[in-house]
């Protein structure tokens, strides 16, 4: 068992152990007293190892038991080398070999070059508590789905109805929510307005538009909107902004048919075609966009030849050029695609892509945006 970086926490067999607990009334539940009964009440399971660490990864002392065991994976899930350093004290990323008591690698990263403001030796660019280095190379984000118990139910109208009430009850416990979230939010929990009869009304037809949205939505959509909400709860911005667009692509006319169409896009995640990307989206997706009373526009950046754009996991571009549509909501939420992201608030691109010219001038996400050239459409002469 793990936490949100992968890091293990516990290991258990498949032993489990019965415990008397005390007498029971049968028909309450509630326990009478303490005297064992021969009766087994409730299993604990059989922990093999237990481990805390600091955020770089070093083992906490007296906050670990291993036992017999010879499970050899912990911080970040990654393999122990114990026989060299002792228990934890060295780690095999693959890439590279990792020192947790000192959070450092112990040679160079082989793609130093794309990260100057750097150090070379750096673990997961110094941010171990909301990412991990994926293999020696690189911070990554992890996003872990959890199972969530709908499944093959979920096309079940009562289901789907428990589900949508679930989702929304969650929505409005959410913290620091994009701003288009938070207003949706805000509408459907009843928390603004004039109370009255007109305002209840008003306030459980909004309540039931989601719930129709959400009964229209697939066995998967729906599983990953579970999942993106449970995420969402443990403050992951990453699974909020990705719940922000899933939520109002429902709520916008023809949403389904927007979010069916974009898994469709050929050019998605395929590096080097973000003109083929933004020619298939003009063609198939903005006239969906349009009909739903969105905005959509296509930019284009160039930030000089043999320029790098990109994120921390991800190259967007090795020439300094880059195509990407922004798409306006009716409500003013600016939504960016390209073919690496199907899909994000502007505010959160702006904050991940940044750029660097042949010269090493570092060029922000904002910079980017700014500069970037709109495309007027050709028109056809008649």
């Amino acid at each position: 068992m793990g936490n949100h970086l992968g890091n293990v926490l516990v290991t258990i067999s498949d032993k489990k152990f019965g415990v008397d607990d005390g007498t029971y009334d049968p028909a309450t539940g509630v326990k009478t007293n303490g005297t064992p009964d021969s009766k087994i009440d409730f299993y604990t399971a059989d922990v093999v190892t237990a481990n805390d660490y600091y955020p770089f990864g070093m083992l906490m002392p007296g906050r670990k038991f291993a036992g017999d065991s010879k499970y050899r994976n912990g911080f970040n899930g990654k393999e122990k080398d114990n026989e060299v350093k002792g228990d934890g004290n060295q780690q095999d990323y693959g890439m590279r070999i990792y020192d947790p008591r000192i959070g450092k690698f112990l040679s160079v990263d082989p793609i130093a070059s794309y990260y100057p403001m750097l150090t070379p030796y750096q673990f997961a660019s110094n941010r171990p508590i909301d990412g991990i280095d994926l293999d020696g190379q690189e911070w990554w984000k992890p996003i872990v789905y959890a199972i969530f118990p709908v499944g093959g139910l979920a096309t079940d109208k009562e289901i789907q109805k428990g589900f949508s009430q679930r989702a929304i009850k969650t929505i409005h416990g959410l913290k620091d929510l994009p701003k288009s979230l938070q207003k949706m939010a805000e509408s459907l929990g009843g928390t603004v307005g004039t109370p009255g009869p007109a305002f209840v009304k008003a306030q459980e037809e909004k309540r039931a538009a989601l719930m129709k949205a959400f009964g229209k939505a697939s066995v998967e959509d729906l599983k990953e909107i579970g999942n993106l909400v449970r995420e969402a709860v443990t403050g992951n911005k990453q699974a909020m902004g990705a719940l922000t667009f899933e939520i109002l692509l429902l709520m916008t006319p023809g949403g389904e048919e927007i979010n069916g169409a974009l898994k469709g896009l050929k050019y998605a995640s395929k590096f080097g075609k973000c003109v083929e990307y933004a020619t298939q989206f003009s063609k198939t997706i903005e006239p969906l966009f349009l009909k739903a009373g969105a905005t959509v526009e296509r930019f284009d950046i160039n930030i000089g030849k043999d320029g790098l754009i990109g994120t921390a996991t991800q190259q967007l571009s090795d020439n300094g050029f880059h195509s990407i549509t922004v798409v306006t909501l009716k409500d003013n939420t600016e939504l960016i695609f390209d073919n690496f992201h199907n899909g994000v608030l502007k505010s959160d691109y702006i904050k991940e892509v940044a750029g660097m010219t042949r010269e090493g001038k570092m060029v922000s996400g904002a910079e980017l945006l700014s500069s970037a050239k709109k495309v007027v459409p050709k028109t056809k002469k008649k």
